[in-house]
C-alpha cells in the first residue's frame, strides 16, 4: 500500500501504524497536551508515540497552477524514568532518542522503497520538554518532520452565491 499523506487523516494513520508495528512502543496518542495528561493519568502505556496536532500548512508558489504545501509534523516519544535519579532519567531519554532514530530509519526506508510517497525535506530530533503532572514526569525525545505535498485548490462555482 502506498501512503501519500495528502490529508491529516493519512498522517495520523501512518504514525499510528508506526507505533503499532514498533516493538518498543507500547501505545499511540494524538491530541493536545491536556488530552495526553488525562490519558496518562488513566493508565496510558509507556513508552508512547505522541503525535501533536500539526502546524498550519505553508503554501509554496501560491501563483502557479501546481501548489505545494510545506507540512511540519511533531511527534514525541515519551517514557518515565525508573526513579528520580539523574542516571535513570538519562537512560529513559536515551531510550526515547533511540526509538526516534529508528522512526527516522523507518520513514527513510518507506520513502526509498516507494511505500511513503512524499517529498521529505528534513528531520530534527532532540530532548522534548518534560511533562510533569503531580508525581508523574514524562521524559521524551521530540522528532520534527518536514515534507512537501501537493495541494489542490479548486474553485467550484456551485459553492458560492
Amino acid at each position: 500500500m502506498i501512503i501519500r499523506m495528502t490529508t491529516f487523516a493519512d498522517a495520523i494513520l501512518y504514525f499510528q501504524q508506526l507505533a503499532t508495528s514498533h516493538v518498543d512502543i507500547s501505545s499511540y496518542f494524538f491530541g493536545d497536551s491536556e488530552r495526553l495528561q488525562n490519558n496518562v493519568k488513566s493508565g496510558l502505556k509507556l513508552p508512547v508515540l505522541y503525535q501533536e496536532p500539526y502546524q498550519p500548512v505553508s503554501v509554496i508558489d501560491a501563483y502557479s497552477d501546481n501548489h505545494l504545501g510545506n507540512v511540519s509534523h511533531s511527534i514525541v516519544i515519551y517514557d518515565k524514568a525508573d526513579s528520580k535519579k539523574f542516571s535513570d532519567e538519562d537512560a529513559a531519554y536515551a531510550s526515547c532518542e533511540q526509538i526516534a532514530k529508528e522512526l527516522i530509519g523507518k520513514l527513510l526506508k518507506d520513502f526509498h522503497d516507494g511505500t511513503l510517497n512524499i517529498d521529505l525535506s528534513s528531520f530534527k530530533y532532540g530532548q522534548a520538554e518534560d511533562q510533569i503532572w503531580g508525581a508523574t514526569r514524562l521524559i521524551g525525545c521530540r522528532l520534527d518532520i518536514v515534507y512537501q505535498r501537493p495541494e489542490r485548490f479548486i474553485y467550484d462555482e456551485d459553492k458560492w452565491t
